[in-house]
């Protein structure tokens, strides 16, 4: 199952993006917060199709048959966590969800109900992503969710193909941000963890549609207003699936194929490509599959933060023989062979995947957090991520232009603080029982982020020699009275077409960014589907490779062009550039 893609909401935003939608006016009194008390704790995992569940290994939520527990043998589900999947729509009545599904909490932003009913029987996006949060544990139904006891709710924004007509005020409303206090029934701003298992994936052009950056503009606010406002100022956690468009890019455009990108073995769609992907405000996600490597389809990049299982996830599906992605064909064979003998009624499918599976995962683990230790920030939820993943496919190497020493993608790399990064996998797979174990042994919250920007220089007018390994190196000298601890760098940069020039190419160009301590990261892999002839201002990419490293000292930036096509004879430039540091002090 791809990741969804919100195709029709960028052509809707030149009429939508001041609109307010919901109904009542700004005047309604609000819904009111729901308070949630403890489960009881569930016994024993009876659930029959916890065998088929593989990924429970994995992440080591499930260890010698037992579940995820802290410190004092105490066992974690996620109880009394808020958890909103962002989607299609839900089952409420679900018999392995409904007694994790908040009363009344969940939003329908098509008929501005309570009730996010999917509008599809073949199969509803929505409903297995929150069943994969959390599938109730313990009853001797279906299988487990990651948190098996976290307080679910679900906002319908999309529609079963994965387009809207929303507004972009829906789209911030559904993520804790409400700035006209227009949604009455809607309650999101108790929600501690935001699943978003959906995306944009288009053959990338800025200068096409100024609304498609207004949009990213005004959401990206929302989500950092959400990460200082929302858990009482810890912040609220945003999940976001990374992408299933490694091989090509199936868009409004129609499907777009990088021939060179798969000839070279790099990613057709960047993780960078995605402006909010670009921010520290959400957790981009990553897939692997059941041999602990990437899964095929899953996007690569620098902004990944961390991967989860996306290849053969057990989940709910819509209740019946007659519905769901798990049905009874005319002739009365199941879609679903697999799972048929434990699962007569047709409520559950065991081939759920994509990033938009591996999504919910992570944030089911943000839950068992959350649930052992609720005073950590979104900040803390970061740190003890990048800190406890496990190194998966410890062979990965970097990739290299053919006949050539020029790097177009690399493999895991180890900076100056001791932390292991890779474009395949962040800082690599989730690992559920140390992340409890750490949140809860004696764990110190991270001091205040700090933001510092700085332009760079660009000298010899930036230009990029066409088709030549040198390309060009820029250095920026940091000198500033605090020597930060990095969390992310993000960097920006201007390019254009040399003056006299015929034409410009941003897929042609490997972009890399080193630190002071010499660490590498390679932020923009060639061969992509950006738009070609089209210059670039301003254009975002963030890196996590510097995690623990710090400030101060010189950064250099290499561009070079590994690419001469016969359609494009031009050459570019770099135009200007800036980085900014995202960190804390040492503590």
């Amino acid at each position: 199952m791809n990741k969804l893609l919100i195709t029709s909401m960028v052509l809707s935003f030149s009429l939508a993006l001041t609109a307010c939608g919901g109904g009542g006016g700004s005047e309604a009194t609000p819904a009111p917060v729901p308070t949630i008390l403890p489960d009881v704790e569930i016994s024993s995992f009876d659930d029959p199709l916890i065998g088929y569940q593989w990924y429970l290994q994995s992440i080591k939520a499930v260890s010698n048959g037992d579940y995820v527990r802290d410190g004092n043998g105490n066992l974690i589900t996620g109880d009394t966590v808020r958890v909103a999947v962002i989607d299609t729509g839900l089952e409420l009545g679900h018999e392995d969800i409904t007694e994790n599904a908040t009363v009344g909490a969940s939003y329908n932003f098509f008929d501005d109900s309570n009730q996010p009913t999917p509008d599809t029987s073949l199969g509803d996006h929505g409903t297995g992503v929150s069943g994969i949060v959390a599938a109730r544990g313990g009853n001797t139904l279906g299988g487990v969710g990651i948190a098996p006891s976290a307080e679910l709710r679900a906002f319908k924004l999309l529609n079963s193909e994965g387009g809207t007509s929303i507004s972009i005020s829906d789209q911030l409303a559904a993520i804790g941000y409400d700035p006209s206090n227009n949604y009455p029934d809607l309650v999101a701003s108790d929600v501690d963890v935001f699943n978003l298992s959906y995306g944009f994936a288009v053959t990338y052009d800025p200068s096409l549609d100024s609304n498609l950056f207004n949009y990213y503009s005004q959401f990206i606010d929302g989500l950092q207003i959400g990460t200082e406002n929302l858990r009482d100022g810890k912040g609220a956690l945003y999940i976001k699936a990374a992408g299933n468009e490694f091989a090509d890019i199936d868009g409004n455009t129609g499907t777009y194929e990088c021939v060179e990108a798969s000839d070279n073995g790099v990613t057709c769609f960047n993780v960078n490509f995605e402006r909010d992907q670009t921010t520290p405000y959400l957790i981009p996600v990553a897939a692997y599959d059941d041999s602990e490597k990437k899964a095929s389809f899953s996007n690569t990049g620098s902004a990944l933060w961390i991967s989860a299982p996306g290849v053969g996830i057990v989940t709910i599906d819509q209740s019946g023989c007659d519905q769901g992605y798990s049905r009874e064909t005319q002739n009365g064979i199941r879609t679903d062979t697999l799972i048929a003998d434990e699962d007569a009624n047709c409520n559950y499918f065991s081939y759920f995947g994509g990033t938009s599976a591996a999504t919910p995962i992570v944030s089911g683990v943000i839950s068992l957090i959350l649930e052992a230790n609720p005073q950590l920030t979104w900040r803390d939820i970061k740190h003890i991520l990048a800190t406890t993943a496990r190194q998966i496919d410890v062979g990965l190497t970097a990739k290299y232009l053919a006949n050539s020493a020029i790097k177009i993608e690399q493999g895991w790399i180890e900076n100056n603080a001791g932390y292991r990064f890779s474009n395949y996998y962040g800082f690599g797979a989730v690992d559920a029982q140390a992340a409890v174990n750490m949140a809860t042994d004696n764990y110190n919250s991270l001091s205040a982020m700090q933001t510092i920007e700085q332009t760079g220089n660009v000298t010899d007018s930036g230009n990029i020699p066409d088709n030549n390994a040198a390309g060009i190196t820029e250095t920026m000298t940091v000198n500033r009275g605090v020597n930060l601890v990095l969390e992310s760098v993000s960097l920006k940069v201007s390019m254009s077409e040399q003056l006299g020039a015929d034409g410009f190419d941003f897929s042609d160009y490997v972009i890399t960014l080193v630190s002071p301590n010499g660490t590498e990261s390679l932020v923009m892999t060639p061969f992509t589907g950006f738009a070609k002839n089209t210059d670039v201002t301003d254009y975002p990419m963030i890196t996590h490779a510097f995690y623990g490293e710090t400030l101060n000292g010189d950064w250099k930036l290499k561009i070079q062009d590994v690419d001469s096509q016969t359609d494009l004879a031009g050459e570019g430039e770099l135009v200007d550039w800036s980085l900014t540091f995202y960190g804390h002090e040492e503590q």
